[in-house]
């Protein structure tokens, strides 16, 4: 599992989706571009003056900035297949990146320590002997398989992206992504997609169940 096209891990009902394939090289090629070279020019040196102060107030998420910003400058991915704003536990929703850290499991177990994203009291689970450390019975998890750190909102989310690593397949081996794929070019580097029907229907499914206000938004989406 060194390399895995996230596209083939992540669900293939996935509706909204994003995907970087080199964290790194994007940078680089944003700096080289017209725009970041004018970002970069004298003329705008206050701008950036400005920019590093402010994000130097806080001096420790600074410094934690730039601890963890060289880690994960490999793939980047994030998916949402199912949007349930009333009930959170069935939301799916999972962020993959990779660790270009030659010590992945030490990222790993830093990042549960330092960034607190999940809970302390955090409960150990585990999905085809892959290990998951999930914040309560329906709180956000975290796993890591081989170098790929997996964040998603619950226990059911993050099982579905570890199957999808284990059995690649997902968005990327579905007919509607298939039928994109020829327009994408050779190597793209940053993809983005919604499918905005499934998305206006479950934010339409959303509102109604919001009551009197929602069915106002609903009819008022409906003459747009």
């Amino acid at each position: 599992l060194e390399k895995v096209d996230y596209l083939e891990a992540i669900p293939a009902d996935s509706f909204i989706f994003a995907q970087v394939k080199d964290v790194n090289a994007s940078i680089e090629n944003a700096r080289k571009s017209i725009a970041g070279q004018l970002a970069l020019s004298p003329p705008f040196q206050p701008l950036r003056d400005l920019l590093d102060k402010a994000l130097r107030k806080d001096a420790q998420a600074w410094d934690r900035l730039q601890r963890w910003m060289p880690r994960f400058k490999g793939q980047f991915a994030f998916a949402l297949w199912k949007l349930e704003v009333q009930d959170p536990t069935k939301i799916r929703l999972a962020v993959i990146a990779e660790i270009t850290d030659p010590a992945p499991k030490t990222v790993f177990d830093e990042l549960l320590k330092e960034a607190r994203i999940v809970p302390q009291a955090a409960l150990n689970d585990s999905h085809k002997e892959v290990e998951i450390v999930a914040g309560g019975p329906t709180g956000p998890c975290l796993a890591l398989v081989n170098r790929h750190l997996i964040f998603s909102a619950n226990a059911d989310s993050i099982k579905a992206v570890i199957d999808g690593m284990l059995a690649p397949g997902g968005l990327a081996a579905s007919p509607a992504f298939q039928k994109l794929k020829p327009a994408l070019g050779p190597k793209p580097e940053l993809l983005f997609g919604m499918d905005f029907q499934i998305y206006m229907r479950e934010v339409i499914k959303m509102m109604g169940a919001l009551g009197a206000a929602g069915a106002q938004q609903v009819e008022a989406f409906k003459t747009v």
